[in-house]
Formats: C-alpha cells, structure tokens, sequence
C-alpha cells in the first residue's frame, strides 16, 4: 500500500524510499535494506530478490512457508554476507518491558512459568482499514512467533525454549 505509506519518506531525506512493486527497485547497488511485509506466501521470493540486489531484509513472520524455502533464502543471505531477520514485533513493545519489569519487581520471585492464551479475532481494524486473514500460513506460523516473543519478553529469557509438546490448537 504504497499511498498509505508515502508518508513514511517524508524527512529521511531519501534513505527510505517506498516502492510501488518489485520491478521499481533500484539495481545499481544502492539498495542497502528492504522490508518485506507482503503476503505470506510471497516472503521466500521476495526476500531472495531484495539479496540478489545485495540488500540485507526485515521480513514480516513467517520468513517462508516451507523449510527448503528458508534454507535457501539463509543460504543466498549468507553466501552473500547479508542478514535476515525476521520481524518479531513483540520484541520491542514497551508494554511487555514494563510487564516483565512489574513482574520480575514481585516479592514472590522469577517467574519460570506462563500460560498464555491467544484469540485472533475473526475481523479486525488497524489504523482504520480491516485486517484481512492470509490463509497461506499455518495457525503455528501465524501465532507461535508471537506466543514465543510474548513469553521470551515476559520472563526475560531470550534464549527462551519453545516445549510444543505443551502447545495445544
């Protein structure tokens, strides 16, 4: 949604560029970033042609839908020295950095366990537009990322264990 975004150039002189599609980005090598937020099913590809362009990528979870997909998107990142990263946007939610410091403050110690349950709702609104529900990952590409990110922030454990033994659709 290049429209909604256009706002996003304004005052990063340049740095930040919001593109119409794929075929307008720049090929002289000076692409340095790119940010993959399409649909679902799309990210492997995507993210493999902003590499080719020699740019390191933020995608939108999950990175692809199919393990042979992600190892090649990792083996054509690192063959060409450049990052990957997924967008676990959970990570970084000052929200959940105040929750964990409240809850590690208790008189009552670390905590070492949480129960959460996750609800999507079946429509949504986000900055005034409905959020439509992409079909193409799985319920455990979908929510896992965010039920780790969630849990590896509240318990300050980023090398937190996912037990999915202990997860239940």
């Amino acid at each position: 949604n290049a429209t909604a975004l256009a706002g996003l150039q304004a005052g990063t002189g340049g740095t930040v560029r919001v593109l119409p599609s794929l075929d307008a980005l720049p090929r002289d090598g000076s692409l340095a970033a790119g940010l993959v937020v399409n649909a679902a099913g799309n990210h492997a590809d995507t993210t493999a042609r902003l590499i080719a362009l020699g740019a390191s990528v933020l995608v939108e979870k999950p990175i692809a839908l199919h393990p042979a997909s992600l190892a090649d998107v990792f083996a054509k990142a690192t063959g060409s020295c450049l990052l990957v990263i997924p967008a676990l946007t959970f990570l970084h939610c000052a929200y959940l950095e105040n929750f964990a410091r409240v809850l590690h403050d208790q008189q009552a110690g670390r905590p070492v366990d949480i129960d959460l349950v996750w609800h999507d709702p079946v429509s949504e609104q986000r900055y005034g537009e409905e959020k439509s529900y992409d079909p193409a990952p799985s319920i455990a590409q979908d929510v896992i990322p965010h039920v780790w990110s969630v849990l590896a922030m509240s318990l300050r454990r980023p090398d937190l264990p996912l037990d999915d033994a202990a997860c239940e659709i």
